[in-house]
């Protein structure tokens, strides 16, 4: 079976729907094939991060980021810190890209796993999830021809 879609008129009432983004596309059974998907890219960077922990230590990957409800995906970069005032190791966000310093081996890191969510930011709720129309119409192929329905709202 594959992947559905569906328009779905809202009526607007007076105070804007605040857990919707502008042009809302709700993908139903979506936050499952992303959790799929993430499962073999977990392990896909767990074999990473021990190649990056024989390098140079303190740095490693991960493949989500999240800012309260809004997760993104991509490659981000952290570097293990030692925090003098809890005296604890702490992780430290260093960035999208492959970090530069003393640190880091001659030659470079070896290349991430690729991301093909890389650049998504959703909203989950239960197993479905929510993003914008524009977000959802760049990656659209990686939710085409799987199990899941696709409603384009209109507010």
């Amino acid at each position: 079976m594959g992947s559905t879609e569906a328009v779905v008129t809202l009526r607007q009432s007076r105070k804007p729907i605040s857990v919707l983004p502008d042009n809302p596309v709700i993908v139903i059974g979506g936050a499952d094939l992303i959790t799929q998907y993430n499962k073999e890219l977990d392990r896909q960077i767990t074999v990473y991060n021990r190649r990056l922990e024989k390098l140079s230590n303190p740095y490693f990957i991960r493949t989500r980021h999240s800012v309260g409800d809004h997760v993104y995906s991509g490659r981000y970069f952290y570097k293990h810190v030692w925090d003098i005032t809890s005296g604890k190791m702490k992780e430290a966000y260093v960035g999208l890209a492959v970090p530069e310093d003393d640190n880091i081996p001659e030659g470079g890191f070896p290349p991430p796993p690729m991301n093909v969510l890389e650049g998504f930011v959703y909203r989950v709720i239960y197993h479905d999830l929510i993003c914008s129309k524009e977000m959802y119409d760049k990656f659209f192929r990686f939710f085409e021809g799987k199990d899941v329905v696709v409603l384009k709202l209109k507010v």
